[in-house]
């Protein structure tokens, strides 16, 4: 649970987690070339401190089971590729500018914090925010809700704040957003 984990090696390749659940002090994903993949099948990782992807590092959850919980905040400036699964625990999530997350299925939120200084692309399914759940779209950051959609909210006050570009670019009828959504951006 202390213990400091590098996937940095040079080269192109994915590091599976599958039907365990590890907690670590921390996690720092991606090297100098190549493309350096972390991703979780089936199990919880859990943060305890301050965590990275780096510009040539990646991140995917993509089974409903895929879960990242902890108290550690996790910035990602390469990309993180989340079409199934949730985020949990009171650490924070952050976006950095030039960072891209891609939302592609069915996830929830629950109790985190996102931060957005870079791009989030969502691209398909429901995006629930759960608990008491915040996303701060921040500004200079574009949310692109690229399909038609539900961004739900369950459980405590959720909440949206947009300082960004908060935008619909694709879809044939409508997305539902139900959390408060406190808009100073476009």
């Amino acid at each position: 649970a202390a213990d400091h984990v590098f996937i940095t090696n040079n080269g192109t390749y994915t590091v599976t987690i599958d039907r365990v659940d590890p907690t670590v002090g921390s996690i720092t994903i991606g090297g100098a070339s190549g493309t350096q993949t972390l991703f979780l099948d089936r199990a919880t990782l859990a943060l305890n401190g301050a965590s990275v992807i780096n510009l040539r590092g990646q991140l995917q959850l993509s089974v409903a089971t895929s879960v990242l919980a902890g108290a550690g905040n996790l910035t990602v400036s390469g990309a993180f590729i989340w079409t199934r699964g949730e985020m949990t625990g009171a650490g924070v999530t952050t976006i950095n500018s030039g960072g891209v997350m891609t939302i592609g299925g069915n996830v929830d939120l629950i109790g985190r914090t996102l931060n957005n200084s870079g791009t989030i692309n969502w691209n398909a399914g429901a995006f629930a925010l759960d608990n008491g759940a915040v996303l701060n779209n921040l500004a200079g950051a574009t949310f692109s809700v690229n399909s038609d959609g539900n961004l739900a909210m369950g459980g405590a006050a959720s909440v949206i704040n947009n300082a960004g570009l908060f935008r619909k670019t694709a879809g044939i009828t409508r997305t539902d957003v139900d959390p408060q959504f406190n808009n100073t951006g476009i």
